[in-house]
């Protein structure tokens, strides 16, 4: 009994891994593909020192991290299950009958 207890539950841990390691990777290309599009959009053509460079970088890489937190959050609570239903089988008949 113990053994199948533990069974259960590695099983348990690695299908949690698997939609676990899914969502992470889905919400990681969000997160970049959101703050490529963020630093496409407010591209600043002007020369611009070396401090506003770095300032400019960490406020890219918030804004990647922010929307890649709320896109794994948001893709938990939305995601539904990947686990299977068996369903009885039953035989199906022929019915040759008209419909009226």
């Amino acid at each position: 009994m113990r053994l199948i207890n533990k069974f259960t539950t590695i099983s348990f841990y690695i299908v949690r891994w698997k939609m676990s390691g899914k969502v992470i990777f889905q919400a990681c290309v969000i997160g970049m593909l959101s703050t490529g599009m963020y630093v496409v959009f407010t591209k600043n053509d002007r020369v611009q020192s070396p401090y506003q460079k770095k300032d400019r970088d960490k406020e890219c890489l918030c804004i990647g991290l922010i929307v890649t937190i709320v896109s794994a959050l948001l893709l938990l609570m939305t995601g539904k299950s990947d686990q299977l239903v068996i369903k009885e089988t039953q035989t199906a008949s022929l019915n040759y009958k008209p419909p009226f």
